[in-house]
């Protein structure tokens, strides 16, 4: 048998290896093709806030009674629970708009605080008014409950929905038109939009819109300094436009 040479073995595996190897490259398909030939782009950001009067009101109210004879303290408590569940009742407040977190009662046992009652037992109740003025008579009433404290009360709009979509709107047109100023400022003009993404933004009151009476007396002493304002909704949008250039 006739032996094969080293060198031409040697050169006969490089070569069936090529060969391989460039049997496995594949042409580039369209959109990868395309993928390497972007087209110029713009990216614009567009926000609007629209400003809307609230009707709603959010309240939050806090029933505390401090005891050292826990029966008593509850006893308290189920009294002025039942007299706030009432008053709400005569300004026309529906039930399905009050809700209370239930009694609960808790044991202090710090001896640190020898002047500190040993039970409190407390409730928080809250409801939704319609009707912003309300405001006075209901703080007026509640205050005048011996353990009865209003934490918050929060104002909203029940037309936030269809203002926010309004705003998205506002914020889509914003941001062509910054995008087509932009454009015009380089020679350019854009095309149709490649990529429109809406940026997460929250809803909440203003916060200056909100009141707090931690158990304020006298409130029938006081001129009522209290004004609805407004309530920003606001909703802002990414959009990614081609550009064309005009010459």
């Amino acid at each position: 048998m006739k032996k094969i040479p080293l060198t031409a073995l040697f050169i006969f595996i490089l070569f069936t290896s090529i060969v391989k190897v460039n049997a496995q490259v594949e042409p580039l398909s369209l959109i990868e093709l395309q993928g390497q030939c972007k087209p110029p782009v713009i990216e614009v950001f567009g926000t609007a806030i629209i400003k809307v009067v609230p009707d709603k009101m959010n309240w939050s109210v806090n029933v505390q009674v401090d005891m050292d004879d826990v029966k008593e303290a509850k006893y308290q408590h189920d009294k002025s629970v039942s007299k706030v569940l009432n008053i709400l009742e005569e300004e026309g407040i529906l039930s399905k708009n009050i809700q209370t977190s239930g009694v609960r009662i808790n044991k202090r046992l710090n001896p640190y605080y020898n002047n500190e009652k040993k039970y409190g037992v407390t409730n928080n109740i809250w409801f939704t008014v319609s009707d912003i003025e309300k405001y006075d008579r209901l703080s007026e009433k509640l205050t005048e409950i011996d353990d009865v404290y209003i934490n918050n009360i929060t104002l909203e709009s029940t037309k936030a929905i269809e203002t926010r979509e309004q705003a998205r709107t506002d914020a889509l047109i914003a941001a062509k038109d910054k995008a087509e100023k932009m454009a015009e400022t380089l020679g350019m003009s854009i095309g149709e939009p490649l990529l429109i993404r809406e940026q997460a933004t929250s809803y909440y009151p203003n916060p200056y819109n909100s009141i707090s009476d931690m158990g304020t007396r006298g409130f029938t002493d006081m001129e009522s300094t209290f004004s609805e304002g407004t309530i920003n909704i606001s909703a802002s949008v990414m959009v990614t436009f081609k550009l064309i250039s005009k010459y």
